[in-house]
């Protein structure tokens, strides 16, 4: 593993040291000059409320930043570029620079913007170039750039606890860097996420290009193969552990005094099942709870949840069932957590994949938004889906009586939980398997008795239908019922670039607009091979985001990528990145930057209303 001192330079030479320092700096000081050229619209949670702004801050000011920016430049150049063209580069830029500041300020800016990509230019075409004219250590770069990653991420985690240890209105005058610098980039969490659901396309044109174009091929890898790794048992329940008590503490955080001064309530469907579970504990009889429980509430498209829950209130002592109902994250955090382990174990063999998918579950918006929203029903399915899944795979591996029977029983109890994750992660699995059937990865047997156990499933749901009234999930699907939010019609095709707008960063305390995990995403998708299962099946997942995409409104769409383990794909791309030399340093700034914006964000889930 790469020692502090090699990771700060031991062993380079002063001048690759000095400017690859330079650049790092220089990079940071780049990004907010960009911003705030550019303006992007960024969507900030503060007391709950979405609040958008065009973008405009420094890290100083306009002048002191582009100052900045300019004369590290310069002395980048002069540091790096070899001695027979160092003056020629270094006076025409610093010329140029120099006229511009006395002409005209907006002159000055403009070469500000173009610092940077004159920097990569000339990296880029140092490496593929025979004659080298740069003295330039990549790693180095990299390395300081992740120094100012964890500084950021380490001072934005003591900012947002602020109000456990500071009284009352005091505030310490510090910007919060890693939050902004998050915002920025969330602006393009939309696109990047179309990326994602449009995955299939999008591989298979980064496919060919890296193949035909050969830089390409030398700085981009498109057929890693995740090879299977174990970690000591020891090992992996501490961080399992430490997970799990990450996905409690941000559970718990938003009922703080602290934070929650009146003790409300934290998650918006809270008090529906308050108003629920009431009605069935003044049920006179089992027949009646069973009745309430599926048909007669939400039109039974739930009632396993709501059983579930009413178990909760039987055996708790409290009868503040809205303080009972508010605090179910912490039972669902953990559990959820545990779930997507053991899936992406099960899909990948890797522990360490396994173990990053775990860690960003717990700072994952599947987490973030059941807390906010009160999603406990949809939590609780997603729960129970991924098990089904875990079981869908052992059963590819090993078609044995017992996992068969588990897939089957976990189906049926997942219709019955929650109906719409039913018939999103049902479409997922009939998808995946019927591409297995057509690539014959697996037994041909194996992948159509699965097949006919999710028609059972759908089977039952037509019966359960017919039989009670109740909403069918298939039929919720394809038209969602009179006076739902629910919009899935050709006209939305119209709106759906405000309406992902709507989705990432407006609605849902812009929990949905997380860059970073799409990112990495975006990274795994490039980086993978597309024979490998576990990529045919994240593939099928992200797909199934296609239709509300474009024919969705942001009800719809929240609720298709609510059930879609984005972090699964991201945790593989951990483990891609974890894995290079320096990858441990790289991997340390995204895990901290993730804990402070979560914590920064669920800080901010108690409403106050604007004076």
């Amino acid at each position: 593993m790469l020692s502090i001192e090699a990771f700060l330079g031991k062993g380079s030479s002063f001048l690759s040291i000095s400017s690859s320092l330079t650049l790092a700096a220089i990079s940071f000081f780049y990004i907010y000059s960009l911003a705030s050229l550019l303006k992007p619209t960024v969507w900030i949670l503060v007391n709950r409320v979405s609040y958008y702004s065009p973008f405009e801050a420094y890290i100083f000011s306009s002048y002191v930043d582009h100052a900045i920016v300019i004369s590290g430049t310069v002395l980048w150049m002069t540091l790096s570029i070899r001695p027979n063209l160092r003056f020629f580069f270094t006076i025409v830029y610093g010329g140029i620079a120099l006229i511009s500041a006395l002409l005209s300020p907006g002159i000055l800016e403009s070469l500000t913007i173009l610092t940077l990509p004159i920097i990569i230019s000339l990296i880029f075409i140092n490496g593929v170039i025979s004659n080298k004219f740069l003295i330039s250590d990549k790693k180095l770069v990299i390395n300081y750039l992740s120094a100012i990653g964890i500084g950021t991420g380490i001072i934005a985690i003591i900012l947002s606890l602020g109000p456990f240890y500071l009284p009352g209105d005091t505030r310490i005058q510090i910007p919060n860097f890693a939050y902004e610098i998050y915002v920025i980039f969330s602006s393009i969490s939309p696109a990047i996420l179309v990326l994602l659901i449009l995955s299939y396309s999008v591989k298979i044109i980064s496919d060919q290009l890296i193949v035909k174009v050969r830089t390409l091929k030398k700085w981009i890898r498109n057929d890693v193969i995740l090879s299977k790794d174990t970690i000591r048992t020891l090992t992996k329940i501490i961080l399992l552990l430490l997970f799990i008590a990450l996905s409690v503490i941000l559970a718990v955080i938003p009922h703080e005094k602290a934070i929650n001064v009146d003790k409300k309530d934290v998650g918006v469907d809270t008090h529906y099942y308050v108003k629920w579970i009431g009605m069935l504990l003044k049920s006179a009889s089992i027949e009646e709870v069973l009745n309430q429980s599926f048909v007669v509430i939400q039109h039974g498209d739930r009632p396993f949840s709501l059983l579930f829950f009413l178990m909760i209130a039987d055996i708790l002592p409290s009868s503040n069932y809205s303080y009972i109902f508010d605090n179910i994250p912490i039972i669902l955090g953990p559990i959820l957590v545990l779930v997507v382990y053991f899936l992406t174990r099960e899909l990948t063999s890797s522990d360490t994949a396994s173990i990053f998918s775990a860690f960003l579950t717990a700072t994952s918006f599947h987490i973030l938004v059941g807390i906010y929203a009160g999603s406990y029903a949809n939590w609780l399915a997603l729960i129970v889906g991924y098990l089904s899944m875990i079981f869908l795979l052992r059963s590819l591996k090993r078609t044995t009586t017992i996992n068969i029977a588990i897939f089957f029983i976990l189906m049926i109890t997942l219709l019955l939980t929650h109906i719409y994750t039913w018939s999103i992660l049902s479409m997922v699995m009939g998808v995946f398997l019927l591409i297995l059937l057509k690539l014959r990865y697996y037994e041909r047997r194996s992948v159509i008795l699965l097949l006919l156990v999710l028609f059972l499933s759908v089977l039952l749901d037509v019966v359960r239908m017919i039989i009670t009234g109740a909403y069918s999930g298939i039929g919720y699907e394809i038209s969602p019922p009179f006076g739902s939010d629910l919009r899935l019609a050709p006209d939305q095709f119209a709106t759906r670039w405000s309406s992902l707008i709507d989705t990432t960063q407006n609605y849902y305390g812009s929990l949905y607009g997380n860059f970073i995990i799409y990112g990495l995403g975006l990274y795994w998708l490039i980086s993978s091979k597309l024979k490998e299962v576990s990529t045919i099946f994240l593939i099928a997942f992200l797909s199934i985001g296609i239709i509300p995409l474009f024919l969705g409104n942001w009800s719809v769409q929240t609720r298709v990528f609510y059930d879609i383990p984005f972090q699964i794909p991201a945790g593989i791309a951990l483990t891609y990145v974890y894995r290079k030399s320096n990858g441990i340093f790289i991997v340390m700034p995204v895990m901290i930057w993730l804990i402070a914006i979560s914590i920064t964000d669920v800080s901010n889930f108690y409403f106050v209303p604007p004076s």
